[in-house]
């Protein structure tokens, strides 16, 4: 997404300089499978994830992928061995023709889609309505200077929804983010979902160009 961090020394870091917590014992798992596929090729660090371990835990459970040079253990670096910088699952699914969607941590392909639920309640029945909005950096704490010691929290000096220069792409949101809606939405919802923003042109969604 291009972000930039103003307290890393490394402008290629960006949200990666925090590691990426699992947002679940199966989204760990599915890390772990993928993990055992890297090569040189697609990670800077392999001979350290294989030999000095790549997550860190709490009481025993699997918590976040460890970091390194501080960076997210998996974020290849401008001028590493690898010579691809960016995310090593990405480049594993490049490399074997898969989707990098279907690669990463969860946390790394939704962002910075946010997606939620509300129950509405109406006599004797009820009706589950998705709420589909962008991750703003006030969402995670990412403006509270106060929080920087915090993996969880601390500011970025640029975070990828928060400034109008986010969606000046020639493609609507919801075309370009197409395959992580599906994902999160399920292939029906989206398309109704489409269908609705079609019909509302004249309100368009954010990131929709008129």
């Amino acid at each position: 997404f291009g972000l930039l961090n103003r307290y890393s020394d490394s402008h290629d870091l960006s949200c990666c300089e925090r590691g990426v917590t699992f947002t679940s014992e199966e989204d760990f798992e599915h890390v772990k499978a993928v993990v055992s596929e890297l090569t040189d090729e697609d990670t800077d660090n392999l001979a350290h994830i294989r030999d000095k371990g790549w997550y860190q835990e709490i009481n025993g459970v699997p918590y976040k992928t460890r970091k390194l040079f501080d960076g997210c253990i998996f974020a290849n670096r401008e001028g590493g061995p690898a010579g691809k910088p960016g995310c090593a699952f990405h480049h594993l699914a490049l490399r074997t023709g898969r989707d990098p969607i279907d690669m990463k941590p969860e946390v790394c392909w939704t962002l910075p889609l946010s997606l939620g639920q509300e129950v509405k309640y109406e006599d004797a029945s009820t009706e589950t309505v998705l709420i589909l909005s962008v991750h703003t950096a006030d969402a995670w704490g990412g403006t509270n200077d106060g929080d920087l010691e915090d993996e969880a929290h601390g500011y970025m000096g640029y975070w990828c929804i928060d400034t109008p220069d986010a969606y000046n792409n020639n493609r609507p949101v919801y075309q370009s983010f197409e395959g992580e809606l599906r994902k999160l939405m399920g292939d029906m919802d989206y398309e109704m979902m489409v269908q609705l923003v079609q019909v509302r042109t004249a309100t368009p969604m954010p990131g929709i160009n008129t």
